[in-house]
């Protein structure tokens, strides 16, 4: 009796080590899905974690520019967004679109900082950065998680 749920309990864990029996996929695999993908207008939910700072934003995104950043689930706005410039620069980096976040992993490796991420194996869209994971602990490091996709037109 007891194999039996040794049996089980082995079968349940090899099951978890997989997402939906798809491999990782690779930043370069991951950013020609992403381009396959083909949208320009969508909106997701970004979720930003850090030690002094933790946040969440729906993003909406039309022509690859932001058009409007509410609270999650409300109509409560974060930022006021110029039709005409986009976001103010000081804030621009808080909200950014699916491009701009295969551009921060670049650019946090390019910084020399240890880079972890995860892409959707549907889309391509990373849905998990995280930089400089051991150092998050003293506000050396900081995540990003983005989620609930969805195309806009």
């Amino acid at each position: 009796m007891k194999l039996k749920y040794i049996y089980l309990l082995g079968i349940v864990l090899l099951s978890c080590n997989t997402v939906d029996g798809n491999k990782t996929l690779s930043f370069d695999e991951a950013k020609a899905q992403w381009e396959a993908f083909g949208t320009d207008s969508y909106s997701y939910i970004l979720n930003t974690y850090c030690f002094c700072n933790n946040t969440g934003a729906e993003i909406y995104v039309e022509n690859n520019k932001v058009v409007a950043v509410y609270k999650p689930g409300t109509n409560e706005k974060l930022a006021d967004i110029n039709p005409n410039d986009g976001l103010e620069p000081e804030i621009d980096w808080r909200y950014p679109t699916i491009d701009e976040l295969f551009e921060e992993i670049v650019e946090a490796k390019e910084r020399g900082n240890s880079v972890r991420a995860e892409f959707d194996h549907r889309v391509g869209m990373p849905v998990e950065i995280v930089v400089n994971e051991e150092q998050m602990a003293w506000d050396g490091g900081y995540a990003l998680f983005a989620s609930q996709l969805e195309r806009i037109k």
